[in-house]
C-alpha cells in the first residue's frame, strides 16, 4: 500500500468533508500581509530527484561533517556540500523509500516500504548491507554506539548491528486499530532509546538489549469511537536536562523525567507534527497549524500564533532570535521567537514542504516536496 495523499490525510484528521455530500471543510487560512522587517536570502539550492512526490511523507535530511544526505521516494541518495551545495555523489537504488535518511558512524541508513533497511558507505554512497525487518520502515533514529534503532509500520521497533546489520533486539507496543499515517522517530541518547508509541505511551528502553527501563502514559485514549481515541506520539520530540518533550495527537503535552518516566507536568494540546525547545522556551505546532510557544519549565503559554491555521505546517525550528516553520504550499514564516508576530515570508518550494526546516551552520535547510534542496540566510 503506497503512501496517503496529503489531502486524504487532513480529510481523517479533521473530519470536514462529506465523502457523498461535497466539500463543507474550513479552508486554509489565507496568508496576511505584514510589515517585514527581515531580510531572508536563498544561499543556494540543487535538485536531489523525485521528492516525496504526491505522498505525504516526510524524508528528512540527515546533516553530519559538512554535508547534507538526502534520499527520495524513488531510492536516489545524494550527498551536498552545506558551503556551496555542491554534489559530492549520487546513488541510485530504485527502492519505494517510506522512512530515512539517517546516520553516523561511517554509514547512511534509510527503510523501504518493502520492510529493509539499507545501509549505505557515508563516503561514496556504495550499498553495505540490507535487513529485513517485520513490515514497512518509518522512522530511523541516528547512529550510535554501533547500532541503528528503526521503527516500523507495525509498532516494532528494532535494533541492528550498524557493522553488519544483524539483528541485536526486537521490541514493540500493540498499534490500534486506526492510527494515523506517520510515527515519530526514536530519540537515542546515552545508552537509552526513547520511543512514543500509536497508543499515547513514551518508553524508555535499553539500546544494548532492548530491555524496557519504563512506560509513561502521555495521553490515555478517551471517548466511544476509534476516531476519537486515537492519541498517536507522531510528531518530533526532544530531549534538554534530562527531560523529554513530547505531545501526541488529541491528548497531551508533557514533560517526563528521562530517568524514571514520571510526569513533571503536562497541559491539553494535540500535535502531530511535533516540537522543538529552545533555552527555556518550547515550540510546538498543534493540529490546526497554530505556532505556540510554552514555557518548558512549567508548560505555561507564552504566545500563540493563530495566523497559520490548517496550513499544514512543519514542526518548528529556530535560527538565531526567530522561529520558522513552513507550509503545504511551501512558504516559510519566519516570526520573532519571543513575542510570535511575523517578521519575514519566502517561498522555498512550489509543491510545498512537509520535512521539518534543518538548521545548520547559522543556515535553515529546506527539503521541499519537489526534492528541491535549498539553503536560506539572514541578512544581518
Amino acid at each position: 500500500m503506497r503512501f496517503l495523499p496529503f489531502l486524504l490525510v487532513l480529510t481523517l484528521l479533521l473530519g470536514g468533508c462529506s465523502w457523498f455530500g461535497g466539500d463543507d471543510s474550513e479552508p486554509p487560512a489565507e496568508l496576511v500581509e505584514f510589515e517585514k522587517s527581515l531580510r531572508v536570502y536563498e544561499d543556494w539550492y540543487t535538485d536531489t530527484g523525485a521528492g516525496s512526490g504526491k505522498y505525504f511523507i516526510k524524508l528528512q535530511p540527515y546533516y553530519e561533517n559538512e554535508v547534507v544526505y538526502t534520499v527520495d521516494v524513488e531510492g536516489k541518495v545524494e550527498a551536498v556540500s552545506i558551503e556551496k551545495g555542491k554534489t559530492l555523489w549520487v546513488q541510485r537504488l530504485k527502492e519505494n523509500v517510506s522512512g530515512g535518511i539517517s546516520g553516523g558512524e561511517g554509514i547512511l541508513v534509510f527503510g523501504t516500504e518493502s520492510g529493509e533497511v539499507v545501509a549505505l558507505d557515508q563516503e561514496k554512497g556504495e550499498e553495505l548491507w540490507r535487513t529485513p525487518v517485520s513490515s514497512e520502515v518509518m522512522a530511523v533514529a541516528p547512529v550510535t554506539l554501533g547500532i541503528v534503532v528503526v521503527r516500523t509500520n507495525d509498532g516494532n521497533l528494532f535494533g541492528l548491528n550498524a557493522d553488519s546489520g544483524s539483528q541485536r533486539w526486537q521490541a514493540g507496543r500493540k498499534t490500534p486499530a486506526l492510527s494515523l499515517r506517520g510515527v515519530s522517530t526514536p530519540l537515542v541518547t546515552q545508552g537509552i532509546v526513547f520511543s512514543g508509541f500509536d497508543n499515547g505511551k513514551l518508553v524508555a528502553l535499553s539500546q544494548f538489549e532492548g530491555m524496557a527501563a519504563w512506560e509513561s502514559s502521555v495521553a490515555v485514549p478517551r471517548g466511544r469511537s476509534e476516531l476519537e481515541r486515537m492519541v498517536d506520539i507522531d510528531g518530533v520530540f526532544t530531549a534538554r536536562d534530562g527531560i523529554i518533550y513530547v505531545a501526541t495527537y488529541q491528548g497531551k503535552l508533557a514533560a517526563i523525567s528521562g530517568r524514571n518516566g514520571r510526569v513533571i507536568w503536562s497541559r491539553d494540546m494535540s500535535s502531530f507534527m511535533g516540537l522543538t525547545v529552545d533555552g527555556n522556551i518550547l515550540y510546538l505546532s498543534d493540529e490546526y497549524s497554530n505556532l505556540w510557544a510554552v514555557d518548558r519549565n512549567t508548560g505555561a503559554t507564552l504566545w500563540k500564533q493563530p495566523a497559520l491555521r490548517l496550513r499544514s505546517i512543519t514542526a518548528p525550528a529556530v535560527l538565531d532570535r526567530y522561529v520558522v516553520v513552513a507550509d503545504y504550499q511551501g512558504y516559510l514564516h519566519w516570526m520573532d521567537k519571543y513575542e510570535g508576530h511575523f517578521v519575514a515570508r519566502v517561498r522555498a518550494d512550489d509543491d510545498g514542504v512537509v520535512s521539518d526546516p534543518l538548521v545548520v551552520n547559522n543556515r535553515l535547510i529546506i527539503l521541499g516536496k519537489s526534492g528541491e534542496l535549498t539553503s536560506w540566510k539572514l541578512d544581518q
